[in-house]
């Protein structure tokens, strides 16, 4: 054979090889979900700080929480199929479902719970801060095995986000050394109540089957298979060309999406938010009329959206609009110059021939800072060059994240600051508005204060009926809109790409990546 015609050949022959693995894969069973991860797992567990995506992976389809995180925000029912408040708000009662084994056999009971949180409870364990500072101000107790008694420091009604941390099994973690959680697995294979269970462990390679004795019901997908990649390009290429049926990605825009293509986006949203924090202390921000400016002189979309990539959800206010005590029907932060510029006027902010407005030969300046990722700098530079449109000045500088957050946002030494926060996961707003949360660990770092907005918080903390929390809310997102504290641009979205053929996938508000498993027992794919 001629090297003209070999050349020629190779292409076909090489594409051949692509569509046939393709091809292969949609031959597999249907009943198969193999799915692309982007890095290798540690231990498989849930709780520890050091977990990778792949930990978070495996975890959410082997282990169950007592309350489970809907798409909207609500929590409901897991592995408690109820729970009641006692009269002081300070002792909370759950009640364990009876129906639920380990993979092992054995039964669940509440010294599963109560082991669990001594385990996050001990100085030892390199469990997140905020879980395991929360739960060390607690008690926790089992009267018998179907019951754990939970007594907290004072009333509050958004303890529930704090529940929603993976069961381990007590019989397994006795064997641990609470400073090891982070490099030995809870079992081996890993032991759960979850909807899929572990069989096998290769070095890139995790396969579960179904849990025919799940206690939602055994999943319709038989087996799900986690292949784990270096990088996201490696993983797009096994979505391109069909080796796997779904993955998270950060930018799915060079993907083949929607009806023209075979693959779908499944957009979640992580409960946190990238804003603008904005330092009370500054006699310019001080200024009411500055801080609404600065809302209606940001044009969120394109903010949240550069260069056709996707980021987040623009925010028009600072609740996030899918959770369900969100308003629609109130006022917004709508990007509108022209009334940027007039609220400066009629606060006497005057423009001048060039450079920043000024009032009383007090320039319209302050200095922004962020931390130095690429993203985020393009981001800050944008959100320059569109104040500087309606004539506010900021001055951006950039450095590493540790310096941002430890040298100056913590320590409360900056004017405004671009920064990524989490919110509760019972989107308990008080470390993030309330006054006293200007102290450590609050996350007031810009001592905003105002004493209607200190009420309507502590009275959401006390207040466990939905009805009455939804208008507390409703009051506090109609006072945060008009005193604009600060300036979310959007909430971090989570690109779930999957096979056009999957179905069940219930897109929404999640605490990590690996909530979008959380109706995985009713997904199935389409023949």
């Amino acid at each position: 054979m001629s090297k003209r015609i070999l050349l020629i050949l190779l292409p076909v022959v090489v594409a051949a090889a692509v569509t046939a693995a393709a091809v292969r894969l949609r031959q597999e069973p249907t009943d198969t979900l193999v799915e692309g991860v982007v890095g290798m797992p540690t231990a498989f567990n849930p709780l520890v700080a050091t977990a990778t995506r792949a930990d978070l992976d495996v975890a959410a389809l082997v282990y169950d929480s007592l309350v489970r995180f809907e798409p909207d925000g609500r929590l409901t029912p897991g592995l408690a199929t109820s729970w009641t408040v006692g009269d002081d708000g300070k002792t909370v009662t759950f009640k364990l479902r009876d129906d639920v084994r380990w993979h092992d056999g054995r039964p669940l009971g509440a010294t599963d719970v109560v082991a669990t949180v001594k385990l996050i409870q001990s100085p030892d364990a390199p469990v997140p801060e905020g879980l395991a500072g929360f739960w060390r101000s607690a008690q926790v107790e089992a009267p018998d095995e179907k019951t754990v008694k939970v007594t907290l420091t004072q009333p509050l009604s958004t303890f529930l986000g704090y529940a929603a941390f993976k069961v381990l099994p007590a019989h397994l973690v006795s064997q641990i050394p609470p400073k090891e959680l982070g490099s030995r697995p809870v079992g081996n294979p890993p032991v759960g109540t979850g909807p899929f269970r572990v069989v096998e462990v290769r070095p890139r390679q995790v396969a579960l089957e179904s849990n025919p004795d799940y206690f939602l019901g055994q999943p319709r997908l038989k087996r799900v298979v986690l292949q784990f990649f270096g990088d996201e390009p490696a993983l797009k290429e096994a979505l391109r060309n069909g080796r796997v049926n779904a993955g998270v990605v950060e930018d799915p825009s060079d993907l083949p999406l929607g009806s023209g293509g075979r693959l779908t986006d499944h957009r979640f949203f992580r409960t946190g938010v990238v804003m603008v924090l904005l330092n009370h202390r500054s006699p310019v921000l001080a200024d009411r009329a500055v801080r609404e400016a600065i809302a209606y002189g940001l044009d969120r979309t394109r903010l949240a959206r550069p260069g056709g990539r996707e980021l987040g959800l623009p925010a028009d206010g600072p609740i996030p609009p899918f959770v369900w005590f969100y308003r629609e029907d109130f006022r917004r932060w709508e990007y509108n110059p022209d009334r940027a510029r007039q609220v400066l006027e009629e606060a006497g902010w005057k423009a001048g021939p060039s450079g920043p407005r000024e009032r009383d030969g007090v320039k319209l300046s302050f200095s922004l800072i962020t931390n130095d990722d690429p993203v985020r700098v393009a981001t800050a530079e944008e959100v320059v060059r569109q104040l500087r449109q309606v004539g506010i000045d900021a001055r951006l500088s950039a450095a590493g994240f540790s310096g941002v957050v430890n040298d100056f946002v913590t320590q409360h030494k900056f004017e405004a600051a671009m920064v990524g926060l989490e919110f509760n996961p019972g989107f308990d707003f008080y470390s993030l508005w309330h006054s006293a949360a200007s102290r450590r660990p609050g996350l007031n770092f810009g001592e905003y204060a105002n004493r209607q907005v200190d009420d309507l918080l502590a009275r959401i903390r006390t207040t466990w009926d939905p009805t009455q929390q939804a208008q507390l809310y409703a009051e506090l997102q109609a006072v945060l809109i008009q005193e604009v504290p600060g300036v979310p641009l959007y909430f971090p979205v989570i690109h779930y790409v999957t096979d056009g053929r999957l179905r069940g996938v219930r897109a929404g508000a999640v605490l990590d990546a690996g909530d979008r498993f959380r109706d995985v027992a009713r997904w199935e794919l389409a023949r």
